[in-house]
């Protein structure tokens, strides 16, 4: 399985610019707002989820992702983005 990259940062506003850049990645690049609203779903994100970039966007992340064993884990890296904290890793 491909890593997961997740992006939740005000600085990636611009993101959509920078599509081309993501979709050349070999991983999942998911951008969401720090409320976990998807705005960027690359293809490889498509392929390893199985859910096209219309079906998701606008969904919360945490519906979309996660496995109900890591549902939690996703909320408390939500939380910490909202709270500013930055968080790094990888889903598996």
């Amino acid at each position: 399985m491909s890593a997961l990259e997740f992006i939740a940062d005000p600085r990636f506003n611009s993101i959509r610019q920078h599509a081309s850049l993501f979709d050349t990645r070999r991983q999942a690049v998911i951008g969401t707002t720090l409320t976990g609203e998807i705005v960027y779903w690359n293809r490889t994100a498509e392929r390893l989820f199985g859910w096209t970039a219309p079906e998701v966007e606008g969904r919360k992340i945490v519906e979309v992702t996660p496995a109900s064993t890591t549902r939690e884990q996703a909320e408390e890296i939500m939380a910490r983005l909202r709270e500013g904290r930055g968080w790094s890793g990888e889903f598996r």
